[in-house]
């Protein structure tokens, strides 16, 4: 299986950072399921003060085939209706382009 691995910032409001990090030591299973079904083989979230960095690995056979089907499911929508709570309305989310990665077979 062939693995893309993608990496998202966003800027989330400081005032609701202790409330994002809650929702986040309970993410609702049936969410993890949705994800790993269609085709998100791993996903991290990383923040630094309110710099919030998400790292996701998808195989991407299943995943670009699934994509619309997993954005229209009605957990993805009442999750991510929940997240946009949290972001800060003046920043759009950025995609970085991976341009290395040190081989692991060394």
């Amino acid at each position: 299986m062939k693995t893309e691995r993608r990496l998202y910032r966003r800027l989330l409001r400081p005032e609701r950072i202790g409330e994002y990090r809650r929702h986040h030591e309970a993410v609702w299973p049936e969410l993890e399921e949705l994800y790993r079904t269609h085709g998100v083989t791993d996903l991290s979230c990383f923040l630094c003060g309110c710099e919030l960095v998400v790292y996701q690995e998808i195989d991407p056979s299943v995943f670009l085939a699934a994509e619309a089907a997993l954005a229209a499911h009605p957990v993805e929508i009442r999750w991510q209706a929940l997240m946009s709570e949290f972001k800060d309305p003046g920043q759009n989310s950025s995609l970085f382009e991976e341009v290395y990665r040190i081989p692991n077979h060394l």
